[in-house]
């Protein structure tokens, strides 16, 4: 499987990775804040956290052997777990 560079991109200040990470995966990190929101705006909120986290950390991974894609759900589960009452209000409202 080819390792799309984002990371890698991202830690070298390539101008255009950003753009390319939020095209790539600004479906996936959405579909992630939303399930885990109760709202639109925790929803959005959440996402943009992912997507902060994921610019401060891109040189920490950017030698990763994982995939893109797997390094960003890590990051989103890193967030997650810094807003426990987000996970409880989303299955309480269920």
């Amino acid at each position: 499987m080819k390792h799309d560079p984002i990371f890698s991109r991202l830690a070298n200040k390539d101008g255009s990775a950003a753009a390319d990470c939020l095209t790539k995966y600004g479906g996936w990190v959405w579909s992630v804040a939303i399930a885990y929101s109760d709202s639109i705006q925790n929803a959005e909120s959440l996402a943009s956290a992912i997507f902060d986290s994921i610019w401060k950390n891109a040189e920490r991974f950017s030698h990763s052997t994982l995939d893109d894609k797997t390094l960003i759900t890590l990051i989103a589960c890193t967030e997650l777990r810094c807003r426990p009452g987000v996970i409880q209000n989303k299955m309480q409202a269920a």
